[in-house]
Formats: C-alpha cells, sequence, structure tokens
C-alpha cells in the first residue's frame, strides 16, 4: 500500500510541485500571522529595558520629576544583587539638548553594557564624557576633545573619555542623545561643591529567585526611600496588553488570513476532485475495497502534509526574521514562541490530510459508474444554492452589526469569516454574469467568419465537458445532437466567445480564491491604515505640544508668566501620570487632573456627555467624579452614572463616571477628573506638569524656554521627544503590517498561480481536443486570456466592497482589546494592493505564456 501510495503521489511532479508550494505557503502565512503579536511584544519589551538593562526595580519619584535623594541602604529589605544610584536630567550639550546620566565610575556597566566604537578597558576620569556614536559623528567629536556641558545655567568643559555604539543608554529609539559622566560631576550642577551619592533614580537587580512583585512592595512599605515610588523595571502585565493594544487590528485581521491560507490548500485540493474519482473508480474496478483505498490516500496525503508542512516551517523562520528586519530593523528578532511552529505544522497537517481525503471519501461511497461520471466533469445548469447561500451569510454578517457592545467583538471574528465566504461563494456568480455578456459581444463582434470543426469518434466517449463545448459552444447545440464523424461550420466568434463562457463556468474555484486573496490583502492594508489613523492620530497636535515636567505644587501659578513667553499660544497647568483601571484588561491609561476651561486647550476632543457637565466635573463641581473616553463605554460597558476603580502608585480609589467624551489622543486610553479630586484620592499634588501649545518653530521656543527656565530643574520636551520610543514603535509597526500585507498580496497571487498551472494541468485533454477538432492556437490563446481577465475582474469587483464591509468587522472585533474605532476604510490603500493583485493575475497567460504547450497530444486524446 505505501510503494502504490508513494507512486501515486509521485506520478505527476507538477501537481506534486504545485501542492508542496501551496501547503509550504499556508503553513509560513500562518506562522507569521500567529508570531506577530510575540514580534510586537519582543519589540516593546527591548524599547522598555533601553535604560533599565537587565534590572528588575526602578525607584523614582515619577516620570520628569527632578527631585533628588541620597543613596541608601536596601540589603536589609530584600535580597539584591545591586542597587545602581543614577542622577537623569536634562541639559545642553554643544546647543543640542541632551539626557544627562550621572553614575558611579565603577558602575558605569553594571545597570547596562556598553559596547564601545574602539573596545577597551574604559575608566571614567572625573571629568570624561561618554557620548554615543551618533552624537559624535553629529558634533565632529572624536575620543580626546572637549565639549561645554550646560545645566540650569552652570557650564562644565567635559573631555569625551569614549565614544558608545548605539544600543541601551545611547540608543538612537530614545528620541535624544544622552551624555553619560560621573555622578558627583552631575550632582555638582546641583550644588556648589561635588557632592556625589545624590540621585533621582535607583536602578535594582535583585537576587535569583525573589520575588520581584513581593519585593516592590516591601521597598514601598519600608520607607527607606520615603517619598519615591518602588515599581518593576518592566510591567510585564502592562506590556503584555499594550503588544495586544498594538497588534490588535492586525491579530483580528489575521483570521482573515488564515482563512485564506485553508482556501489556498483546499481549492487546490478541489482541482483534483475529478481525477481523484477517476483515480478511485480504476481502484475499486481492480477490486480494491473501502478500507484500502483510505489507506492509500492516507499514506499519501499524510506524507504530502508532512514534508509540505516542514518545509513551510523551514521557510516561516527566515521569511518572518526578514519581514521583522526589513520593518524593525536590529531589533531582538529571536523568541517567537515555540507553540507557533508547533501549531502552524499542526494546522498545515490536518488541513492538508482534510482537503486531501474529502474526494475520496466522497467517491468512495459511489458506484463505479457514478464515480466514474464524476470524474469527466458536471453539469452547466445554473445552481441556485450558492447565489440563496451567499445572500443568506451576507445577511447573517450584516445582523451582526445590531448585537449589543458586549458580544459585538466576539461577532466581529464570526462576520469577518461570513464575509469571505460570501466572497468565494459570490464571485463565481459575478464570473458566469460577466462570461455570459462577453461571449454574447464576441459573437456579434466577429460574426461571419468561420472554421470547420470535426467530431471524431473519440468524441462519443470524451467527457461530459468535451460534449459540452462541442455541442453547445461550437456549434450552439447539445452535445446529444454531435454525431460520429460529422463536421459542421462554426463561427470564430461562437468557438472564442463559447470558450470564454465554458471556461467561466468551470473556473468558480479559481476565481473564488482570487476573491477571497485579494479581499484578505486589502483587508490588511486598512488594518495598516486604521491603526496609522488612530495610533498616531495626536501626531498633528503633538507637533506645536510642549510638555514641561517636574513642576512643584507652587510652579503651577508660572504658567501665566510662560503664556508671555516668546512663542507660546497656551499654557495649561496639569496632572499627568499613568495609572490603570482595575477589573479591566485595559493596561496603562493615562491618568490626566485638569480644570474645565484649561482642558479646552489641552487637546481637541468631541463630546459624548453634554459639554457643560463635563466643565463642571473637571472643575470640581461634581465631587469625586471622572471623564472617561468613549472607548470604555463601547469596550466595556461604562454607563453614566456607574462607579470605576482608578489605580495609582500602589492606590486604589473608587470615582463615578460623570460623562464621556471621545478623542484619539493616546489611542483614547485615558481618564480625566479635576486635579484637587486626585490630590485627595492619591496624595500627590495638585499640578506637576504643564502643556504648552506654541507657535512657529516648536524647537525655537522649546530652546527658549530651557534657556529663560534653566534654574527651576524642569523637563521641558516637545510632545514627539517624550513620547518618541512610542512614535517609532508605532511607525516600524506599521511597516511591519505593510510588509505583511505584502505578503498576504503575494500569497494570493500564488495561490491563484498554484491553482491555475494546476487547472490547466487537469486540463490538458480538452486543449489537445480544441486543436485537434481545427481550433487555431490564437483563438485558444484569446478564449484564456479573456477568460482569466475575466476571472480577475469578477474577483476585484466582489473583493473590493466586501473587504470595506471586513474592515467594519476588524473595528468590531478590536473592542476585546479594550480599542474603539470609528469606521474607517481608505479606497486609495485598499486599490494600492488590489490593483496590483488583479494586474498580474489578469494577466497570467502572458506572463506564463500559456502558447507554449498548445500541441496535440495523441495520448491526451485517449479515452
Amino acid at each position: 500500500m505505501f510503494k502504490l501510495a508513494i507512486r501515486n503521489l509521485i506520478e505527476k511532479p507538477l501537481k506534486l510541485a504545485a501542492q508542496i508550494l501551496a501547503v509550504a505557503f499556508a503553513v509560513t502565512l500562518i506562522f507569521a500571522v500567529l508570531s506577530y503579536k510575540q514580534a510586537v511584544y519582543n519589540y516593546l519589551y527591548d524599547i522598555e529595558t533601553l535604560f533599565s538593562g537587565d534590572s528588575d526595580i526602578v525607584i523614582s519619584y515619577g516620570a520628569g520629576d527632578s527631585r533628588i535623594t541620597a543613596a541608601k541602604d536596601l540589603s536589609a529589605v530584600t535580597d539584591i544583587e545591586y542597587a545602581v544610584g543614577v542622577l537623569e536630567f536634562y541639559g545642553l550639550a554643544e546647543d543640542e539638548y541632551v539626557r544627562v546620566v550621572g553614575v558611579g565610575k565603577s558602575d558605569l556597566e553594571r545597570v547596562q553594557s556598553i559596547e564601545y566604537t574602539n573596545p577597551f578597558a574604559y575608566q571614567m576620569r572625573d571629568d570624561d564624557a561618554v557620548i554615543s556614536e551618533s552624537f559624535a559623528a553629529g558634533r565632529g567629536l572624536k575620543v580626546g576633545d572637549g565639549f561645554i556641558l550646560s545645566v540650569m545655567g552652570k557650564d562644565r568643559r567635559l573631555f569625551v573619555g569614549a565614544i558608545a555604539k548605539s544600543g541601551g543608554w545611547f540608543d538612537g529609539r530614545a528620541g535624544f542623545e544622552t551624555v553619560a559622566v560621573p555622578d558627583f560631576l552631575a550632582a555638582s550642577y546641583f550644588s556648589d561643591y561635588a557632592a556625589g551619592g545624590l540621585y533621582n533614580r535607583i536602578y535594582v537587580k535583585l537576587k535569583g529567585g525573589t520575588d520581584a512583585d513581593a519585593a516592590v512592595a516591601a521597598i514601598n512599605a519600608s520607607g527607606v526611600y520615603a517619598g519615591m515610588i518602588a515599581e518593576r523595571a518592566v510591567n510585564l502585565a502592562d506590556l503584555e496588553s499594550n503588544s495586544a493594544l498594538f497588534s490588535a487590528p492586525v491579530t483580528v485581521a489575521g483570521v482573515a488570513a488564515l482563512f485564506l491560507a485553508a482556501a489556498i490548500v483546499v481549492f487546490l485540493f478541489a482541482l483534483t476532485f475529478k481525477g481523484r474519482s477517476g483515480y478511485v473508480s480504476k481502484l475499486k474496478s481492480s477490486g480494491a475495497d473501502t478500507g484500502q483505498l483510505l489507506e492509500i490516500f492516507l499514506i499519501e496525503n499524510s506524507v504530502l502534509a508532512a514534508v509540505a508542512s516542514l518545509i513551510g516551517l523551514a521557510l516561516a523562520e527566515g521569511v518572518f526574521r526578514l519581514l521583522f528586519y526589513v520593518s524593525f530593523g536590529a531589533a531582538r528578532t529571536s523568541g517567537a514562541d515555540a507553540s507557533n511552529y508547533a501549531v502552524a505544522f499542526f494546522i498545515g497537517v490536518v488541513l492538508t490530510v482534510s482537503a486531501g481525503l474529502f474526494p475520496v471519501l466522497y467517491s468512495v461511497r459511489k458506484p463505479i459508474k457514478e464515480s466514474a461520471d464524476l470524474s469527466r466533469g458536471g453539469s452547466a445548469k445554473f445552481n441556485p444554492i450558492p447565489l440563496l447561500a451567499a445572500v443568506l451569510l451576507a445577511i447573517a454578517a450584516f445582523l451582526t452589526e445590531l448585537l449589543s457592545n458586549t458580544a459585538r467583538p466576539y461577532a466581529g471574528f464570526i462576520a469577518l469569516i461570513l464575509w469571505l465566504v460570501v466572497a468565494v461563494l459570490a464571485a463565481p456568480l459575478v464570473l458566469k454574469l460577466l462570461g455570459g455578456a462577453v461571449s454574447g459581444a464576441l459573437t456579434r463582434a466577429m460574426a461571419g467568419k468561420t472554421l470547420e470543426i470535426c467530431s471524431p469518434p473519440l468524441r462519443d466517449k470524451a467527457g461530459a465537458l468535451t460534449r459540452a463545448m462541442a455541442g453547445k459552444t461550437f456549434a450552439g447545440k447539445s452535445g446529444k445532437n454531435v454525431k460520429k464523424g460529422v463536421c459542421e461550420p462554426l463561427s470564430y466568434a461562437a468557438s472564442v466567445g463559447g470558450l470564454t463562457a465554458v471556461r467561466a463556468r468551470s473556473g468558480h474555484i479559481i476565481v473564488g480564491l482570487s476573491a477571497a486573496g485579494m479581499a484578505v490583502a486589502m483587508l490588511f492594508v486598512a488594518a495598516g491604515a486604521v491603526t496609522a489613523a488612530h495610533f498616531g492620530s495626536y501626531a498633528g497636535e503633538a507637533a506645536n505640544s510642549v510638555v514641561i515636567k517636574g513642576l512643584r505644587a507652587s510652579d503651577a501659578a508660572l504658567t501665566a508668566e510662560l503664556r508671555e513667553t516668546e512663542g507660546v499660544a497656551s499654557a495649561v497647568p496639569i496632572f499627568w501620570r499613568e495609572g490603570e483601571i482595575a477589573g479591566e484588561s485595559s493596561g496603562l491609561i493615562h491618568i490626566i487632573g485638569v480644570s474645565g476651561e484649561d482642558s479646552k486647550e489641552l487637546f481637541s476632543f468631541e463630546y459624548i456627555t453634554d459639554s457643560g457637565i463635563v466643565t463642571d466635573v473637571l472643575n470640581g463641581l461634581n465631587a469625586n467624579s471622572v471623564i472617561l473616553d468613549y472607548s470604555y463605554h463601547m469596550a466595556y460597558g461604562y454607563e453614566t452614572g456607574d462607579t470605576v476603580t482608578v489605580k495609582y502608585v500602589g492606590k486604589s480609589a473608587d470615582f463615578t463616571v460623570a460623562g464621556f467624551i471621545r478623542s484619539n489622543f493616546y489611542v483614547g486610553r485615558y481618564v480625566l477628573c479635576n486635579p484637587a479630586e486626585l490630590a485627595r484620592a492619591f496624595g500627590t499634588q495638585e499640578y506637576d506638569s504643564a502643556w504648552l501649545t506654541v507657535s512657529g518653530d516648536p524647537n525655537v521656543t522649546v530652546n527658549r524656554l530651557r534657556a529663560e527656565y534653566a534654574d527651576r530643574g524642569w523637563y521641558v520636551l516637545t510632545l514627539k521627544e517624550i513620547d518618541a520610543n512610542g512614535n517609532a514603535a508605532i511607525a516600524q509597526m506599521l511597516t511591519f503590517i505593510n510588509a505583511l500585507s505584502a505578503t498576504v498580496a503575494a500569497a494570493a497571487v500564488l495561490g491563484v498561480v498554484m491553482n491555475v498551472v494546476l487547472n490547466r494541468s487537469e486540463n490538458r485533454r480538452a486543449r489537445s481536443q480544441f486543436l485537434s477538432s481545427g481550433m487555431s492556437k490564437l483563438q485558444l490563446f484569446v478564449s484564456e486570456l479573456v477568460a482569466q481577465v475575466l476571472t480577475s475582474v469578477a474577483a476585484f469587483v466582489v473583493a473590493l466592497p466586501l473587504a470595506a464591509a471586513m474592515v467594519k468587522s476588524v473595528t468590531d472585533g478590536v473592542l476585546l482589546f479594550g480599542l474603539y474605532y470609528g469606521y474607517e476604510f481608505n479606497l486609495i490603500s485598499a486599490l494600492s494592493v488590489s490593483l496590483p493583485v488583479l494586474a498580474v493575475t489578469a494577466l497570467l497567460p502572458v506572463i506564463l505564456w500559456y502558447p507554449r504547450d498548445y500541441t496535440i497530444k495523441i495520448k491526451e486524446l485517449k479515452v
């Protein structure tokens, strides 16, 4: 049985190669989709550890606070391997705003390893600085050169002790350059003598086996660093949430990509249905029973599935690493879950075996004669079932939009698949209509030109497709009217146009796959456009926004003075920190304390609740109340009057939801509250930052503010600088989405190519019969070209509107991740991927040059 199965497997090399490629590419696509979220997680983790390195805990006053503390012993509190104090602040080096890191000489590489441009055992001297390779190149500095570092109105002349390659503290993705200096030199900017031992950030590495969360709780409870906050260097729960957040649209769209991968394999095997049925009838005629038949084909398909899936996994790793490198550059590319390999392999094997066994299971239950008839083709009569099914499924997909908010996310995934099934069912119907219309047009255009078609005796023994073409297509008669040895005059129009119509009727598998492929490719591009629109939505505001961090409570009154600074259009005091909402998987949120009138100058938003109510809440007239972004209503079902628990620095406070606003600022992940209410709930100062809107060149205004207020130790940063890592992550993830979109489009094209090649291989007999009957090569080529063009056009006509509908399903599906997107379908981006797919698939007869196999093969004419 094994030898028979293997012989049957390798009997047709072209079919075998197409099947292996289809399964391998499907497995590669499945692996890429499954691994996307993990890749995003790895990338974000890499960014999160730029400054913390291998540290487990960071102790600070909070992001952007300039207060300083002395180093204290933590060994009695928890088991630590090291605690490195770092003094971090901002200054001007060669007129460029830089981040200054003051660290002990012996601790320079304890937190973050440093790779120098010229490796050597570096020992920092008292007036040395370590600068990045890019900063050195931009300023023309080399080891030994001097430069001035200005901080808080004080100048120090430093010398370049070493130049570091990009990475860690000196990573270019930080959005600004870093200068590392000895800790006592850094402290000298804040006192008249070189004190040392003064820090605003402590990096703690725990001993192996120590519980990090327990250590954080112990440090916060000990009071050793009173007023400071100890927290995990990388909050893994937030990282998991944020990676899901960034990858949400692609994760949802990935369901459609998995459908496409399955369709490529299933449709390819469906093209062998007739051949398989004929082979089954031959084996049954030879005395094979059902058990033997199943054993033969199970062995055949299992070997094919295993080999093809292994090839797919071998390709998957390389393809995915290439996609990742193109998008994220030198960031970490390792770390794909081992389970992804297993899942992709399992899906590939199950899919292949199932698709290969279906025609066998169908045929073994039929009598031998009926199985043989199945191998000859089917009726060209109209079947209303696909049309009815397409209509019913489209209605079902549409009705999912009427479900409640809690049900719609799950229904979005279901609707996504329903729309794809509709595409597969509807495309052949559209193709039949186009085929009939073009056939009629060609008949009218070419009327009067005739050729003679003979009907040799072998035609009586030919399959149903040949009889249909000989009778209906060529002569316009029923196949029953074709007699032995009869020659009839037929028109060129009938031969070309009629063959086009028949090919249109028989091309339902290819057009269905084309429609699904185009729709999924457009969906991926649309998912990227949605991600760009919502994650980068505040980019316009960020361009003219400046944030001053490190304000004391008494500094809030200076906002009136800030407004008088040249280039400043508005200045709003705010409290701005990061926290979370308890009980939800929404991950990190932005807690913003701002007064009602000032909120109108903070960022643009749409009032869902009456603007008067929002203003009253933010002015403190409604005690213990907050305003949420509308996404919390849509994704989690919060209503006005509900209680929401906000968590910050280990404390929790309950607030009443007083209303909603709508904004894409930080993807809608924020809660607005009156500053005094936040101070009461969490023991914070009312304001810790100022939000400025500037006119003209923001960099000029920022430099002016840094110079005028240098003595206050504020961190004056543009919003772009603050969120440089996030912006870089978004930009690179969008590149990754586009790369995946191109891969999906390539999958669609290759799926169609493999199906077309196998389909033509299976129909060699028909071409030989046409040519032997007197049809010219030109006529045959034109008919195949017209039929393929019609196939691609029909697929496009169906795919475009369904892709638009599928984007709505994606916006519903991302509600599972706590995101609410208004519906957007970017037609230009959809056409940018679908039109190239349309062009390539339509011109396949030219690209593959069909006439090269236009030869009459006697063995193909034998029955």
